[in-house]
């Protein structure tokens, strides 16, 4: 169940994303995708929403609510010829805790495999808590040794038609640094809805990660 305080937060943060459009009436804002999902990721665990919205011109907010966090994330997306980037700035809440973050992404069209496109890419979310560890941590009876209380989780990705698979780095509080070598498949049932499966090996956990969740693209 989503806690009060991610509700609240992802309507607080839809009603102001209601009035980004009438500052660039010629370049509004539309949701571009809705997805919900349940399972574990690096960043996320149990049931999470999350709601995109894109402009003509490459701007993008994204609106995340799940049981023990949310965010909003927005700037823009970038093409140059085969490469595409997007630079956005991020906002959110962990446990209680807020936390801000810049996130970085960039891929390039490689090619084709038996007629499927191949990309390559990488992302990197490096995140602050601004005056606090999340409860867990903060209740945990070990003191971070970092100066600030940072979380580092970058990943490198190889896509071919709705196969992923990846490696990613996360570097969090006072935890060991963790790799979690991972795959993921995407399929559309519908022209407008895309269903995805990933599984991602918790090295720090010696476990398996799963995750699993359905996304609508509206037509527009």
């Amino acid at each position: 169940m989503f806690r009060a305080s991610s509700a609240i937060g992802l309507l607080a943060a839809l009603a102001c994303i209601g009035l980004v459009p009438s500052a660039h009436a010629d370049d509004p804002l539309s949701v571009s995708s809705v997805s919900v999902g349940s399972g574990e990721s690096p960043v996320t665990s149990g049931l999470s929403v999350a709601v995109d919205l894109k402009s003509q011109s490459g701007r993008f907010v994204q609106v995340m609510a799940q049981a023990e966090q949310a965010w909003v994330m927005a700037g823009r997306d970038w093409t140059f010829g085969r490469t595409s980037c997007s630079t956005y700035g991020m906002v959110g809440h962990f446990q209680a805790a807020p936390w801000v973050a810049p996130f970085l992404r960039c891929e390039r069209a490689l090619g084709t495999i038996a007629g499927q496109p191949v990309k390559a890419g990488a992302f990197a979310q490096p995140g602050v808590f601004l005056y606090r560890e999340p409860l867990h941590w903060k209740n945990d009876g070990t003191t971070n040794p970092e100066r600030f209380n940072t979380g580092f989780f970058e990943q490198a990705f190889v896509n071919a038609g709705g196969l992923t698979v990846s490696l990613s780095h996360l570097n969090f509080l006072d935890e060991p640094v963790n790799w979690l070598p991972g795959a993921a498949f995407s399929t559309h049932v519908r022209s407008d809805i895309e269903v995805s499966a990933s599984v991602l090996w918790n090295k720090n956990a010696d476990r398996a990660m799963y995750f699993v969740g359905t996304t609508w693209h509206p037509h527009h």
